[in-house]
């Protein structure tokens, strides 16, 4: 009896405690929300409100390219907690053939990993007489040789045809142009016939008007103006035209055929020229190449590699003939390299000449015909000449 009666004052006495220690209220000590963790007291761990959350700033730690992921980095401005998070490549933004956002040219959605010759369609040509042209980049070491063909229009002289215009130096950016030929100069058929007042041929002569100018880049025709920084292999212009007697605007002389094909290697001509009257020709060259004479002080042959001074005064002349003799080279301390090549001529004997032009600003080689034969009606005369224009190696 009184072992149960001590069993029940105890259990009354655990309850009369407990039912204490419930009673009380805590005297709470709260320590402010932080970003992950709502308003809570040290003492009970009693909780209230919610917690902050995180309040982030972003910066960017890696830019994006054209062909690689960017870094976005984002930290909490209150505990420092921070994540990255990628950002997406734009790719290419292609403008004429180059892309706006890296500079690089770009064919078939690649960036070219070597710079590529590149053709674009220009009507900044009036230096040439030109309405239009194609500027025609081919890479060098230093930058790219550009070439033209212009589209020359003008009514004093009869002349409206597609035909090589002079050639300039360029940064890798193709601006900062330097004159390296001379504007105007011919490169490829003039004729003088017996009789006649003028040669034919070109711009600085006129008496040639021109039918039809196809344009094939890597064996895809295009039309001139949609040529528009568009890299290239091989890119061929041809042009047929019609030559008239300077002493008769109507009568039709000859019919002129060219192809100008543009590789790294240069400019290859291909020219035929077929006869529609009975002629004797007196002056005839079917190659020419005016560089400028600040850049050319000497010359070479593939026959004898011993520089030769050029001439520097007017009526001094050089003429180099002998078998086997193909190539001319012009050069100078200033670094660049001018070679004419003929590859193929089916007229009569032949020779080259260099001279200073008259005493002009430029040297000029000529590939000259031995004229004083009588051409007849359907006689065909056919060249090749590769034009190559670099630094030296």
């Amino acid at each position: 009896m009184k072992t149960r009666l001590k069993c029940l004052m105890g259990m009354l006495l655990l309850l009369f405690v407990l039912w204490g220690l419930c009673s009380c209220e805590c005297t709470h000590k709260w320590q402010d929300a932080t970003c992950t963790v709502p308003t809570t007291c040290s003492l009970c761990g009693e909780t209230k409100g919610e917690a902050k959350g995180h309040v982030y700033s972003e910066s960017v730690t890696i830019q994006p390219s054209c062909s690689e992921d960017g870094t976005k980095l984002y930290t909490c401005t209150a505990c420092d907690d921070s994540y990255t998070e990628a950002i997406s490549s734009p790719g290419h933004t292609v403008t004429n053939g180059v892309c706006a956002l890296c500079g690089q040219v770009i064919k078939g959605g690649s960036i070219m990993q070597e710079k590529s010759p590149i053709c674009t369609y220009t009507t900044d040509c009036s230096r040439e007489g030109g309405a239009e042209a194609l500027y025609i980049y081919i890479p060098t070491s230093e930058g790219y040789i550009r070439y033209q063909v212009v589209h020359t229009v003008l009514a004093e002289r009869k002349s409206n045809t597609w035909r090589l215009g002079y050639v300039a130096h360029v940064d890798d950016a193709f601006e900062n142009e330097r004159l390296i030929t001379n504007p105007g100069a011919e490169w490829e058929m003039a004729f003088e016939l017996d009789g006649r007042v003028d040669f034919i041929g070109g711009l600085a002569h006129g008496d040639e008007i021109f039918s039809s100018m196809k344009l094939m880049s890597d064996g895809e025709e295009y039309t001139a103006k949609e040529m528009q920084f568009v890299p290239f292999d091989t890119l061929t212009v041809e042009v047929e035209s019609v030559g008239y007697d300077p002493n008769d605007e109507e009568r039709e002389v000859l019919a002129h055929t060219k192809k100008l094909i543009f590789t790294t290697d240069g400019v290859r001509v291909e020219q035929r020229v077929e006869f529609k009257t009975d002629e004797v020709p007196k002056r005839v060259y079917f190659a020419m190449m005016p560089p400028q004479k600040e850049v050319t002080d000497c010359y070479y042959t593939n026959l004898d590699a011993t520089r030769k001074e050029l001439p520097n005064q007017k009526g001094i002349y050089r003429y180099e003939k002998a078998a086997g003799l193909d190539s001319v080279t012009l050069e100078g301390e200033e670094g660049f390299l001018f070679r004419m090549t003929v590859e193929k001529y089916n007229g009569g004997e032949n020779s080259f000449m260099i001279s200073d032009n008259g005493g002009n600003n430029y040297n000029k080689m000529y590939f000259s015909y031995h004229a004083g034969e009588k051409i007849a009606a359907g006689d065909v005369i056919e060249t090749v000449t590769l034009y190559k224009i670099t630094y030296k190696e």
